[in-house]
């Protein structure tokens, strides 16, 4: 993305006109995220507002806003954060997130199973030590067994 580019998406508003285009940079983040992405439309800038970087891809309808660089500093943890983030892998990501909740369900669900199962197996024990005593379940529930 040329500085001239970079103008016309701000005067269209599609871009933030406090941010500075970054062109070049020691680890040359912004070439390798064309190259990465096989696309010539990215490009990062620096919002001095946050003291941020961000990753913009010219691609899109409206914004051009793609991510917030997590890091203060660009390098390759940039390029893997990128990878791991922009919005062609969205689906992916969905996916991502749907099998780590039902991970999260099932584990829930195991723990509950093996609470009530030592809950149960200290009413079974109760009761084979006490067998002239008769338990409700109303106190089991409250877990009174004297």
């Amino acid at each position: 993305m040329t500085y001239l580019e970079f103008k016309d998406l701000q005067d269209k508003g599609r871009t933030d006109e406090t941010l500075s285009l970054i062109e070049t940079h020691v680890f040359d983040i912004p070439r390798r995220i064309c190259e990465e992405t096989g696309d010539e439309n990215w490009f990062v800038c620096h919002n001095p507002t946050t003291n941020r970087f961000e990753v913009h891809y010219d691609g899109k309808a409206f914004s051009t806003m793609e991510f917030v660089v997590p890091f203060e500093e660009l390098d390759a943890r940039t390029i893997e954060w990128m990878r791991r983030v922009r919005s062609s892998r969205s689906r992916e990501i969905v996916r991502e997130v749907s099998e780590n909740n039902a991970k999260l369900k099932q584990d829930a669900s195991n723990r509950a199973h093996d609470h009530v199962a030592a809950y149960a197996k200290d009413v079974y024990r109760y009761k084979d030590n006490h067998p002239s005593k008769t338990i409700s379940s109303k106190d089991i529930v409250a877990g009174r067994m004297e």
